[in-house]
């Protein structure tokens, strides 16, 4: 009795209760479209896989938050760049004064 309760539990669950990595694939391959190009991708993506309209918001919701995420990761990347570049100048700057 139990057993099937789980199993109907994870049936009615979006993706069987996993978010797929396939659909971290559909998010990266489209990473370069935005706004109606991207939702219409999205959606495409889910019908040809059989996805419920549930899961399709989900996808259309994750890959926001893929978005957002390689954004964030971009801007940390780059600020750690500044930071050793500004470091790298002033241990020059302080050779200099060094040798000066």
């Amino acid at each position: 009795m139990i057993l099937i309760a789980i199993a109907l539990a994870q049936a009615s669950a979006p993706f069987g209760g996993e978010f797929p990595v396939e659909a971290l694939d559909i998010c990266a391959a489209n990473r370069a479209l935005s706004g109606k190009e991207l939702d219409k991708a999205l959606r495409d993506a889910a019908r040809q896989r059989g996805w419920t309209d549930v899961e399709t918001a989900m996808l259309i919701q994750g890959c926001a938050s893929y978005a957002e995420g390689m954004e964030e990761g971009r801007k940390s990347v780059e600020a750690r760049i500044k930071a050793e570049q500004r470091q790298k100048q002033m241990a020059r700057q302080q050779q200099l004064n060094q040798q000066q």
